[in-house]
């Protein structure tokens, strides 16, 4: 746990973490399913434009 509350890696989709409000994953039914059974509300899914695609992609 990092001190709030949250695991060090939500699963092993995570991509990246920006703060408490936004995770980017590989994987959203794995993530959603986490969420689910840790009592995570969330309220909105977002698909990544193809910038941001790229992006990940060369990192």
């Amino acid at each position: 746990m990092d001190g709030r509350g949250f695991a060090a890696s939500i699963h092993s989709g995570e991509i990246e973490r920006k703060g408490l409000r936004t995770v980017t994953s590989n994987s959203p039914i794995e993530a959603e399913a986490y969420f689910l059974k840790e009592g995570i509300n969330w309220h909105a899914e977002e698909y990544l434009d193809l910038e941001e695609v790229v992006t990940y992609l060369l990192k």
